[in-house]
């Protein structure tokens, strides 16, 4: 009945997360004991003796996204995630006070509610840049709950024993507002030393990605997602690969603003000013009275590095 209904789903809420959910699937296990069907696939759990293990009980919820963690208060989980949220998220994004804007922040955006989405792109490009305004504009909806994690500030032995506890408390933000979690420089860690690193973070995402209400979205170097076995290897729902900046509309005008002369940048640079940090470099390199024509990334780096780091 309706009572009993409401009386079950008040004590699991205790104990589970999405309670209506997890009793539908419960009591899908119990009809298919009843039936005695062993050939049904949501019988997963079914002994000889015709019971349900707690074992088995466990293992069925787990599997289907719910986790058992007592309730929790709002203000209680805002709190723990901020502890997150705020390291490394304060990147330089803009150069000379201009802020160049992504056309595929929209594109995220319009999958806010998709499992599992990939931001990708050459260094420089402005990954890190683009999730932080991804964070920046669903942070304005009343409704979603972003999370930002920059991995390369997360010792990972540290970050380890926190991840059940990070994915509990995920599982109970959801219940209150759509969960968006962010994840940024897969990258930074597929080349790490540690090579545990980001087995630790790609076990977060999955395990993300099978609770209700839950979106993620990461970001990675082309380059890594490709050759790395362990992240070419992950079924993406949606990918967004972020391209260069088109010099003829957004680069030369900004150097004309800031008084480059287009007869300065030779046409064999204008590959390299097309991404985002190597413009920033060069830009740099101008506000301190010099100029560079460089057209690789190394001798850009040089002449910043006598430039700028050295002239200070």
């Amino acid at each position: 009945s309706e009572t009993i209904k409401q009386t079950l789903d008040a004590l699991l809420r205790q104990h589970v997360t999405t309670p209506l959910v997890a009793l539908r699937l419960i009591m899908q296990e119990v009809d298919c004991i009843a039936r005695r069907s062993k050939l049904s696939s949501s019988c997963i759990n079914y002994d000889t003796t015709s019971r349900i293990t707690r074992e088995g009980l466990v293992q069925l919820l787990s599997e289907n996204g719910h986790e058992f963690v007592p309730l929790k208060e709002e203000t209680e989980l805002v709190l723990y995630f901020e502890s997150f949220s705020s390291k490394g998220r304060y990147w330089k994004r803009d150069i000379q006070g201009h802020r160049f804007v992504k056309t595929e922040l929209n594109d995220i955006l319009e999958h806010k509610k998709t499992d599992l989405v990939l931001i990708d792109g050459e260094p420089g490009a402005g990954k890190t840049c683009l999730l932080l305004s991804v964070l920046e504009e669903l942070g304005k909806n009343n409704d979603i709950f972003p999370i930002f994690i920059q991995t390369r500030e997360f010792d990972s032995q540290n970050f380890e024993a926190t991840t059940l506890e990070f994915i509990q408390n995920i599982a109970r933000m959801s219940e209150i507002k759509q969960v968006t979690l962010l994840v940024d420089s897969l990258d930074v860690l597929s080349i790490s030393r540690d090579s545990h690193a980001l087995g630790i973070f790609l076990s977060l995402l999955h395990r993300a990605q099978k609770l209700h209400n839950v979106t993620v979205i990461a970001a990675c170097r082309t380059f890594d997602v490709k050759y790395d076995s362990r992240l070419s290897a992950v079924d993406w729902s949606h990918v967004v690969s972020i391209a260069n900046l088109d010099f003829a509309r957004d680069v030369l005008p900004f150097l004309n603003s800031i008084g480059v002369s287009s007869e300065a940048v030779e046409e064999s640079q204008k590959g390299l000013l097309s991404i985002p940090r190597m413009l920033s470099m060069y830009v740099d390199i101008h506000q301190k009275g010099g100029g560079s024509k460089a057209i690789t990334a190394q001798e850009l780096a040089e002449n910043y590095l006598h430039s700028v780091v050295l002239g200070d």
